[in-house]
C-alpha cells in the first residue's frame, strides 16, 4: 500500500473510536486515488464516506474499486451492506450473488444474506433454494438457518418440511424458543390450510375437523375459532358456530371477525332482532367496518324494512368499493322493488367481469318476468308467455324463468306442464322457495296430500318454520 492508503487505513480501522478521524481518513484515501487509483484505495474512501453517512459518494466510490477488481470481497461487502441499507434489493441480490460465488471463506454467509434479502421480498422459492444450497455443517449460524429455511417453507406451504426445519433448529440451539414458537404455528398454519382445501371442495365437515386440530394446537389464537364456525354455519350447526365465535371473542374483545360471526348465526337462524342489537352495538365502535353495514342490510331487509337495508348496503359500498357483496345484495334489492334501471347501473360498477355480466343477465329476465307477470295478473296468458320466452332466451339456466312458466300453466289448466316447469327450477337449485311453493299450490289443487307433505316439509326445513321467511326468501 502506499503511504496515503496507510495513513487512510488505520485513520478508518479507529474510526469506531476517533471520529474526528473520519474526514482525515476520508482525505488521505482521495489523495491515495488521486496519485495512484487502486482497488484498496477507492475501498478506504467508500469506506469513510459511508461512515460519514455519504452513501451515495461511498457507491461512487466502490463502484470504481469493483472496476479495477470485480471480484474484490472487501468492496463487493460493503457495496452490499450500503445497497440493503438503501432499500437497493436486486442490486444487493446482485452483488452478494456475485460474493457466494467466488471462492471465499465467508460464501455461505452471502449466500444466506441473499436468501433473506429474497424472503423479504416475497421470493420465497428462490430464497428456499438459495437456503437449501448452504451445507448446515459449514455454515457458522445452523440455528438460524433452519428458522429461515422453516419460515420460507411456510411460506410455500410445505408445512411438513417447515416443522423439520423449526425442530432441527431447536435441536442447534435448544434455548431458542421462537424455534418451539415457529413449529407450533406452522402445525397451526398447516391445519388452516387444509381446513381451507376442504371448504373450497365443500367438504365442510372436514374443514370444521382440520380447523378444530389448529384449536387444539394452539387454544388460545382466537383466529382458529373464526374459521370453525364459519364451518359449523355451513354443516348448519348453528349452536357449535356460535359457541366458536364467543370463544374467539373471549380470547380477544375486539375481534372484529368473532362479532360479525356472531351476528351471522343470529341471522341464519331467524333472530334478526337479536343480530340487529349485537350489530349495532359493535357499529358504535367500529363504524367503518363495511361487513357490518352489509350485514345489518341483510337483516334489515329479512325484517321488511327495505329502505333501511337500502342504506346499510349503500354505506358498506361506500365504505370499501372492493367489497362486491353489499353492490350484489343492493342490486337485488332494488330487483325486488322493480328499479330495473338502478339495479343496472349499481351492477355497472362491479369490478368482477364475469360477476357483472351474471348479474346484468339475471336483472334482464327479471324485468323480463315482470312484464309477463303485469300480463298474467290481467288474465293475458298468451301476452305473458312472450315476455316468458324473452326471459328464458337471456338466461335458461335460471330458475325464476321456470317458476314463471309454471305458474303460467298452473293458470292455463294445464298441471303437467306446470309441474314440470317447477321441478326444472328445483332441479336447478333445489333449494328455490317459489319453486316449492308453486308446487304445494299445485298439489293442494290436485288434493294429492302426500305430495303437498313432502314440500311443506321441504319448505319448512328451509325457512326454519317461519312463514315469512319463507315470504321474503320467496319474494328475492
Amino acid at each position: 500500500r502506499s503511504d496515503c492508503e496507510l495513513g487512510a487505513y488505520v485513520c478508518i480501522k479507529n474510526l469506531p473510536r476517533n471520529a474526528g478521524c473520519r474526514l482525515l481518513g476520508l482525505e488521505k484515501a482521495n489523495l491515495a486515488v488521486n496519485t495512484y487509483p487502486t482497488a484498496p484505495g477507492y475501498y478506504l474512501a467508500g469506506v469513510s464516506e459511508y461512515k460519514l453517512g455519504k452513501n451515495r459518494d461511498a457507491l461512487v466510490s466502490l463502484k470504481k474499486g469493483t472496476d479495477i477488481d470485480p471480484e474484490n470481497e472487501q468492496i463487493l461487502l460493503t457495496l452490499g451492506i450500503i445497497y440493503t441499507a438503501e432499500g437497493k434489493n436486486e442490486d444487493a441480490i446482485e452483488v452478494y450473488g456475485k460474493l457466494e460465488s467466488l471462492p471465499v471463506k465467508d460464501k455461505y454467509n452471502y449466500s444466506f444474506k441473499k436468501a433473506v434479502i429474497l424472503k423479504n421480498q416475497g421470493k420465497f422459492e428462490q430464497s428456499y433454494e438459495t437456503l437449501k444450497r448452504i451445507p448446515v455443517e459449514e455454515f457458522a449460524f445452523p440455528a438460524q438457518l433452519n428458522m429461515q429455511l422453516g419460515d420460507a417453507a411456510v411460506q410455500l406451504k410445505k408445512y411438513e418440511e417447515a416443522e423439520i426445519y423449526f425442530e432441527e433448529a431447536r435441536k442447534n440451539n435448544p434455548e431458542l424458543l421462537s424455534a418451539k414458537k415457529s413449529a407450533s404455528i406452522t402445525r397451526v398454519a398447516s391445519a388452516l390450510e387444509n381446513g381451507n382445501q376442504a371448504m373450497r371442495k365443500k367438504n365442510y365437515k372436514e374443514a370444521a375437523s382440520h380447523f378444530q386440530t389448529a384449536i387444539q394446537n394452539d387454544p388460545k389464537n382466537p383466529t382458529p375459532y373464526i374459521f370453525l364456525g364459519n364451518a359449523r354455519i355451513l354443516t348448519g350447526e348453528y349452536e357449535v358456530a356460535l359457541k366458536a365465535f364467543e370463544s374467539s371473542l373471549a380470547l380477544k374483545s375486539d375481534y372484529q371477525e368473532a362479532i360479525s360471526g356472531i351476528a351471522a348465526v343470529h341471522y341464519k337462524t331467524g333472530n334478526y332482532r337479536k343480530s340487529v342489537s349485537v350489530l349495532e352495538k359493535s357499529i358504535s365502535l367500529f363504524p367503518n367496518n363495511a361487513i357490518y353495514q352489509n350485514q345489518m342490510g341483510l337483516n334489515m331487509k329479512a325484517l321488511g324494512e327495505p329502505a333501511k337495508a337500502l342504506v346499510y348496503f349503500t354505506r358498506a359500498r361506500e365504505l370499501d368499493s372492493a367489497f362486491a357483496e353489499p353492490v350484489t345484495n343492493l342490486v337485488f334489492l332494488l330487483i325486488a322493488e322493480n328499479r330495473y334501471k338502478a339495479a343496472r347501473k349499481e351492477a355497472e360498477s362491479l369490478k368482477s367481469e364475469s360477476e357483472k355480466k351474471q348479474i346484468i343477465s339475471f336483472i334482464d329476465v327479471s324485468e323480463q318476468i315482470y312484464e309477463g307477470d303485469k300480463h298474467l295478473r290481467q288474465g293475458d296468458t298468451k301476452g305473458a308467455k312472450v315476455f316468458y320466452e324473452k326471459a328464458k332466451k337471456a338466461s335458461s339456466e335460471e330458475p325464476s324463468v321456470y317458476n314463471a312458466f309454471g305458474r303460467l300453466y298452473f293458470i292455463s289448466g294445464d298441471p303437467k306442464s306446470s309441474e314440470e316447469n317447477f321441478k326444472k327450477a328445483l332441479s336447478i337449485n333445489k333449494q328455490n322457495i317459489p319453486a316449492l311453493q308453486g308446487l304445494i299450490r299445485l298439489y293442494s289443487s290436485q288434493k294429492n296430500q302426500n305430495l303437498v307433505n313432502q314440500y311443506t316439509k321441504e319448505l319448512e326445513n328451509l325457512t326454519g318454520n317461519d312463514p315469512s321467511a319463507a315470504i321474503v326468501l320467496g319474494r328475492t
